[in-house]
């Protein structure tokens, strides 16, 4: 019997398409020995050390090899992975469990994994929430070096050694594993479980490999070796048992992706301006470090959103210099001219906050204390991250939104801290420059504020992700209900007009920084409105670049 045609359903995480046979991986779990030690505390403990110098330097090596691979920008995830397992918080519940409990090193690293796994799990950030791939990473590399085994012995296939090209298949991918695959000989990656935002996601984008994440269920279903199989990272869909007629479809359709990828790169340099002259700056979304050099390479104007929360991956909070190090470094790369750098406070829901201010969890973390509200009752948190912010705008063009605004006297009581902020430093001696405060029209409160939130804000970033969210009263994390879940909803459509008009009213600027600012059926409704900025992930860039410069705004076809 000949088995038909079964097309798998994921999430597009990384764009492309390849066609080859399959190697599907599963790891086998490094031994958790029972709770309790048959050793000493004492012993236990020097274990875990020898354990722990050992992951180190694993853990350097593979970022040392990632570095040849992907680039620095993309291994610094594996620097970020030795600062977590070294963080204070993670290594005083691993020895709390040894010396109090008399858990044996594997159990207390494990147990402390599993609760580490689960805070990540239930973040209300999506970007967070992907961090547990690097949490369970971490875990992982430590049961391994207390069980002295050799990583290569616990795979079903030597992924290290692999001789021919094959879509590479995994149940949870983690960054390690990614990392030390054989690129050359790896077509695609497809997982079980993960995110468009999971560090595995972002390394196979970094590598140029297409990916489909998040299969579930259906990852079942994947061939255990024999068979070709199409990987399509557009769509997020795996095909087996694919018929002639359609592998033959998938060839010219990978044909001409490579000459369409080709032909993108003479958008390099050019300006994005209609056909009619309407000209709106291509910037970029940051969610992480690794992002800044995506965004350079795709030619991107500047950034127009720098996600934060990157920095708080750990239970340990940053520090003044080491958010001044990192805003100096974007301003470094995109704050010539007239580009703009955008930093968005950051946005700890009520489980990360957890981690760092002892919180009660929240039944509703997405309308809790969070965002502004957050900062505004921990003063501390907020004051470091402006602190920051106000020193590194002596050094270019730099932008900071405050989110989760709902009224003017909010947004007004934040511009007046900021400025007692500023004169503290100026008695310091520090230089400052002229930090852009801005506002995010995020919640239909916002929006109808927008005519009191112009006289008082320097620009206003149009959030079309949550916009969406509670204008709809549709949970843009739910699966079930993402057809539900539409910025080109009437409703929408009109608290977006009504916030750029007074916008334009007042003379400040606008951006758009959720994902319909990416989305080719909302362009000429905001070239229309007359947006300014359109900020979106780096690899959409170009193509929208291409796409402005086909347009004609004020025509008379579309909307």
């Amino acid at each position: 019997m000949v088995n038909a045609l079964l097309v798998l359903q994921g999430t597009a995480a990384s764009p492309g398409i390849a066609i080859g046979p399959v190697c599907v991986l599963s790891s086998e779990q490094a031994k958790v020995h029972p709770r309790h030690g048959q050793r000493s505390s004492e012993g236990e403990l020097a274990r875990l050390h020898i354990a722990q110098q050992q992951a180190e330097k694993e853990i350097q090596a593979i970022y040392e090899h990632a570095c040849t691979q992907v680039g620095e920008d993309e291994s610094i995830i594996f620097r970020i992975h030795i600062l977590m397992m070294q963080d204070e918080g993670f290594q005083e519940m691993i020895r709390k469990s040894i010396v109090e409990d008399h858990s044996s090193a594997e159990y207390a690293v494990w147990s402390a994994t599993r609760k580490l796994y689960q805070t990540f799990s239930d973040m209300d950030d999506e970007y967070m929430r992907a961090r547990k791939e690097d949490i369970l990473d971490i875990g992982r590399r430590l049961l391994l070096c207390l069980n002295n085994l050799d990583e290569r012995k616990i795979l079903d296939a030597p992924v290290n050694y692999l001789t021919t090209p094959a879509v590479l298949c995994l149940a949870q991918a983690v960054p390690s594993q990614i990392i030390q695959t054989n690129h050359s000989q790896v077509l695609a990656l497809v997982t079980q479980y993960g995110s468009i935002t999971s560090h595995s996601a972002l390394l196979a984008r970094g590598m140029g490999k297409p990916a489909v994440v998040g299969l579930g269920a259906a990852f079942e279903s994947l061939p255990a070796r024999d068979g070709d199989v199409i990987v399509d990272g557009d769509a997020g869909q795996v095909i087996v048992n694919p018929t002639p007629a359609v592998l033959k479809e998938y060839t010219h359709r990978m044909s001409l992706q490579r000459s369409h990828r080709a032909d993108l790169v003479a958008y390099k340099g050019l300006e994005a301006v209609s056909r009619d002259g309407v000209r709106v700056h291509l910037l970029a979304n940051v969610n992480y470090e690794g992002d800044i050099q995506m965004a350079l390479e795709n030619d991107a104007e500047g950034i127009g959103l720098v996600r934060s929360e990157y920095m708080y991956a750990t239970d340990r909070l940053p520090t003044e210099e080491e958010h001044l190090q990192q805003y100096k470094e974007m301003l470094a790369a995109f704050g010539k001219g007239d580009a703009f750098v955008v930093v968005r406070t950051v946005d700890l829901d009520s489980n990360a906050k957890r981690a760092y201010l002892k919180q009660e969890n929240e039944v509703n973390p997405a309308m809790g204390c969070r965002s502004v509200r957050l900062c505004m009752r921990y003063r501390g948190l907020f004051r470091t991250q402006i602190r920051a912010l106000l020193r590194a705008s002596a050094y270019g063009r730099l932008g900071v939104l405050v989110p989760l605004i709902n009224d003017a006297e909010t947004f007004r009581q934040i511009r007046t801290w900021i400025g007692t902020l500023r004169e503290e430093l100026e008695q310091e001696g520090k230089p400052v420059g002229k930090l852009y405060i801005g506002a995010i029209i995020e919640t239909p409160a916002a929006a109808l504020q927008a005519h009191e939130l112009a006289r008082i804000a320097d620009f206003f970033n149009i959030g079309t992700n949550d916009l969406t969210q509670f204008t709809l009263a549709v949970d843009r994390e739910n699966h079930q209900m993402q057809a539900l879940f539409n910025p080109a909803h009437p409703a929408v459509k009109r608290l977006i007009a009504y916030a750029v008009r007074c916008a334009k009213q007042a003379g400040i600027p606008v951006m758009v920084s959720g994902e319909a600012a990416a989305d080719y059926s909302m362009l000429r409704f905001f070239l229309r409105l007359g947006v300014e900025y359109l900020s979106m992930a780096p690899a959409y860039i170009l193509e929208m670049r291409k796409e402005i410069r086909r347009l004609t705004v004020h025509g008379t076809n579309g909307e």
